[in-house]
């Protein structure tokens, strides 16, 4: 009357005899997923210790930055002086070649 039946149950069969498989690869996975995670959890405390001191070194470099900003004024004011004795210098080589 139904021929593909015995078939049809055979093959559900099948899919159920690999169900437990599946399911032990899922737990082996998520087992190790839980190993990652509590490794990484361990970790943390030492992570967080660190960030103090790495907060301090990023204020140090960010006052050494304006310190080094507000010389820049200082420094520009200077440039024209320098470029006045290259000058100076460039007029005295001609001199010095010939010495």
């Amino acid at each position: 009357m139904f021929p593909e039946l015995p078939s049809m149950f055979s093959t559900k069969a099948l899919v159920l005899s690999k169900l437990p498989l599946v399911f032990l690869t899922k737990v082996r996975v998520f087992s190790k997923t839980l190993r990652v995670f509590s490794t990484k959890a361990l970790m943390f405390p030492s992570k967080i210790s660190v960030f103090p001191e790495k907060a301090l070194v990023m204020l140090t470099k960010a006052s050494m930055f304006s310190e080094k900003a507000s010389m820049l004024p200082t420094k520009a004011s200077m440039f024209p002086e320098r470029i006045s004795i290259l000058s100076t210098k460039a007029s005295m080589f001609p001199t010095k070649a010939l010495v």
